[in-house]
Protein backbone atom coordinates (compact mmCIF):
# COMPACT_ATOMS: atom_id res chain seq x y z
CA UNK A 1 0.00 0.00 0.00
CA UNK A 2 1.02 3.03 -0.74
CA UNK A 3 1.34 6.01 2.15
CA UNK A 4 0.39 9.20 2.01
CA UNK A 5 3.25 11.82 2.17
CA UNK A 6 2.49 13.00 5.67
CA UNK A 7 2.33 9.53 7.28
CA UNK A 8 5.45 8.20 5.55
CA UNK A 9 7.13 11.26 7.05
CA UNK A 10 6.13 10.13 10.46
CA UNK A 11 6.54 6.68 9.72
CA UNK A 12 10.58 7.71 9.16
CA UNK A 13 10.20 9.99 12.67
CA UNK A 14 9.33 6.65 14.17
CA UNK A 15 12.00 4.55 12.82
CA UNK A 16 14.51 7.23 13.18
CA UNK A 17 13.35 7.28 16.98
CA UNK A 18 13.26 3.64 17.33
CA UNK A 19 16.61 3.94 16.10
CA UNK A 20 18.07 5.80 18.67
CA UNK A 21 16.71 4.25 21.12
CA UNK A 22 17.95 0.73 20.60
CA UNK A 23 21.66 2.94 20.60
CA UNK A 24 20.46 4.06 23.74
CA UNK A 25 19.85 0.83 24.87
CA UNK A 26 23.08 -0.45 23.60
CA UNK A 27 25.25 2.55 24.90
CA UNK A 28 28.02 2.20 27.35
CA UNK A 29 26.75 5.25 29.49
CA UNK A 30 24.17 3.68 32.61
CA UNK A 31 23.01 6.98 33.67
CA UNK A 32 19.73 7.73 32.04
CA UNK A 33 19.34 4.85 29.85
CA UNK A 34 15.91 3.22 31.49
CA UNK A 35 14.45 6.98 30.91
CA UNK A 36 15.74 7.59 27.45
CA UNK A 37 14.97 4.00 25.84
CA UNK A 38 11.26 4.99 27.34
CA UNK A 39 10.79 8.36 26.01
CA UNK A 40 12.42 7.02 22.76
CA UNK A 41 9.90 3.99 22.31
CA UNK A 42 6.94 6.26 23.54
CA UNK A 43 7.72 8.79 20.86
CA UNK A 44 8.12 6.26 18.06
CA UNK A 45 4.53 4.72 19.39
CA UNK A 46 3.42 8.19 18.69
CA UNK A 47 4.66 8.71 15.36
CA UNK A 48 3.63 5.12 14.32
CA UNK A 49 -0.09 6.26 15.85
CA UNK A 50 -0.10 9.18 14.02
CA UNK A 51 0.82 7.90 10.59
CA UNK A 52 -1.65 5.27 10.79
CA UNK A 53 -4.37 7.68 11.57
CA UNK A 54 -3.67 9.65 8.93
CA UNK A 55 -3.65 7.21 6.91
CA UNK A 56 -6.88 6.02 7.02
CA UNK A 57 -7.95 10.09 6.97
CA UNK A 58 -8.80 10.71 10.76
CA UNK A 59 -7.70 13.88 12.56
CA UNK A 60 -4.73 14.33 14.27
CA UNK A 61 -3.86 17.80 14.60
CA UNK A 62 -5.83 20.56 16.18
CA UNK A 63 -6.11 23.59 13.96
CA UNK A 64 -7.07 25.82 16.19
CA UNK A 65 -4.64 25.32 18.77
CA UNK A 66 -1.76 24.73 16.34
CA UNK A 67 -0.71 21.40 18.31
CA UNK A 68 -1.72 17.92 17.87
CA UNK A 69 -3.62 15.38 19.30
CA UNK A 70 -2.14 13.28 22.36
CA UNK A 71 -1.64 9.22 22.33
CA UNK A 72 -4.77 9.02 24.54
CA UNK A 73 -6.98 11.28 23.19
CA UNK A 74 -5.73 9.69 19.37
CA UNK A 75 -6.46 6.39 20.96
CA UNK A 76 -10.45 7.31 22.04
CA UNK A 77 -10.88 9.02 18.53
CA UNK A 78 -10.13 6.01 16.72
Amino acid sequence: MKLKREARTLKLKAIASLRRGLEVFNGHDEQGRTESVLLHLQHSSEMLMKALLIQKAKAVFDREKGTSIGQIAAILNA
